[in-house]
């Protein structure tokens, strides 16, 4: 498993927008602010670690840290917690810019079936991801049309068509970073195991991987 940072940074490059992050690699607590730490206000702290992949379950995240002498203090607050939580500590953090609230979120996971190869999984993401069953599963390839009618399928699907005279979303762009997913995974060269972003923030005219991890064969 590759770590938060690594994986964004891989779907950054194959076209998926990220927030701003800033990499702060050996957190210490003599801690100096950078002239290269040029993020906005609020953000939010995450340990880094290829060992962990929920980070909420041992407290290795903290959000919407609105000036710098609160996340100096987050720094030491993620610390104590991951220590008793009895994880691997790691010095190793990612500090992001907050977004702002989507129109919708959304899980996507692919992952390889040993019967059936990749599969794409698309469901209501972020909290609701366990709070309503709304999901679908798309075996790959599968082209821009067959994801499309996959996406009409969701309960989530209705947010993203102007739900209630907000507007409505760039279907052509969530698509095609589905379809940049899709082709990246199949592309054997890149060796992926499992792929989960959640949520995905969708916006009318943007999509923001906010929380990714790859798995990649050994």
């Amino acid at each position: 498993m590759l770590n938060e940072m690594e994986s964004k940074s891989i779907l950054n490059k194959i076209g998926l927008a990220i927030p701003n992050f800033f990499n702060e690699k050996n957190y210490t607590k003599n801690y100096q602010q950078t002239e290269e730490f040029s993020l906005k206000f609020p953000v939010c702290l995450k340990m880094l670690s290829r060992e962990v992949q929920h980070k909420t379950d041992i407290g290795a995240i903290d959000l919407n840290i609105k000036n710098y002498q609160e996340l100096l203090t987050s720094f030491e607050k993620i610390k104590k917690q991951v220590e008793q939580s009895k994880e691997n500590f790691s010095n190793n953090f990612l500090v992001e810019e907050m977004q702002p609230e989507p129109l919708g979120e959304l899980l996507v996971g692919i992952f390889y079936d040993l019967q059936f190869g990749y599969v794409m999984t698309l469901a209501s993401g972020g909290v609701l991801a366990n709070l309503i069953e709304d999901s679908v599963t798309i075996l790959l390839p599968a082209s821009i049309h067959e994801l499309d009618k996959s996406l009409g399928k969701l309960k989530i699907n209705k947010l993203f068509q102007g739900y209630r005279g907000k507007k409505e979303i760039n279907r052509k762009l969530l698509l095609g970073n589905l379809k940049k997913l899709t082709d990246f995974a199949l592309d054997k060269s890149n060796n992926v195991q499992q792929i989960e972003i959640n949520p995905l923030f969708v916006f009318p005219e943007k999509n923001i991987a906010v929380d990714g991890i790859i798995w990649k064969n050994e």
